[in-house]
């Protein structure tokens, strides 16, 4: 399974951000087509975006492009680009369609037919009720609580109140399908708010989120630093699975602590978690 922890939104028409995004510590960039970009600057937007992919992506960062309209697929489809994300997503059948339509733009391109992932975005509460589905869908290579556009669309304000059951609704379909699972059960708009943001993340982590998506590079670091496990977690689980190496018991005591199966599943995921945060 694909693993990226921090995904970064860089809106594609500011040259700046575009030039500096590989140096902020994201495993991936988003290049923003959709809710950073107005009507009016579609075109200058999809101009600018061949540049903007080889520029990070020439420097080894996945790059990520948010879609606003099925005609931008003409241009996102192109070499340098790792997953498309779509927003609003409301079913597989949409996905599914998607696939056809990719198919046909990577012949185009000459690209390796299958080679460009997809992001589906949640930001419906139908779509919840569907989730399964749209995770096993083609090309899915993780699904993501898009937490404003859903609040908006409850009738709530985007807080952990509102947002931790859909989320963890998503972990749950994402980890069942063997996709990443995205996102905070909280707003991601208050972006110098870092400590309201920590707390979303682990209560992300907490309900089986396996990273976030980041609208200010202050963010990333903070997400990393959550979603890595502590020191304490990785001198458990490696004492766990030692143990476990050396026994020819199902089941074990450590610290007065029962181990079996389930147990040492969890230590070796920690152990696998460490790996992608190094």
């Amino acid at each position: 399974m694909m693993h990226w922890t921090t995904l970064l939104f860089v809106p594609v028409t500011a040259q700046r951000f575009v030039e500096t995004a590989h140096t902020r510590g994201a495993d991936a960039v988003i290049l923003d087509l959709e809710d950073s970009i107005s009507e009016h600057d579609v075109p200058a937007a999809l101009a600018a975006l061949p540049a903007a992919v080889e520029s990070i992506s020439r420097r080894a960062v996945p790059v990520v492009v948010r879609i606003g309209r099925a005609s931008d697929l003409a241009t996102v489809v192109r070499p340098g680009v790792s997953a498309i994300m779509v927003p609003k997503v409301a079913s597989a059948k949409q996905l599914r369609l998607l696939d056809a339509d990719l198919r046909r733009e990577e012949s185009a391109a000459g690209i390796t037919e299958g080679s460009i992932g997809v992001l589906a975005l949640i930001e419906d509460p139908a779509a919840v009720f569907v989730l399964h589905e749209i995770a096993s869908a083609p090309r899915v290579i993780g699904i993501g609580l898009g937490s404003e556009d859903f609040a908006a669309a409850l009738g709530v304000e985007p807080t952990p109140a509102a947002l931790t059951v859909p989320a963890q609704w998503v972990a749950l379909a994402a980890v069942a399908s063997g996709v990443m699972a995205l996102g905070l059960p909280d707003t991601l708009a208050n972006f110098r708010d870092l400590e309201r943001l920590q707390l979303a993340a682990e209560s992300a982590r907490a309900v089986g989120m396996t990273g976030a998506l980041c609208i200010h590079p202050a963010q990333v670091p903070v997400i990393d630093r959550v979603f890595a496990p502590s020191a304490a977690e990785v001198e458990w689980a490696t004492a766990v699975t030692r143990a476990w190496k050396d026994t020819d018991s199902g089941v074990m005591a450590i610290a007065g602590t029962m181990i079996d199966k389930p147990v040492v599943l969890r230590a070796e995921r920690i152990l696998a978690r460490r790996v992608t945060h190094v």
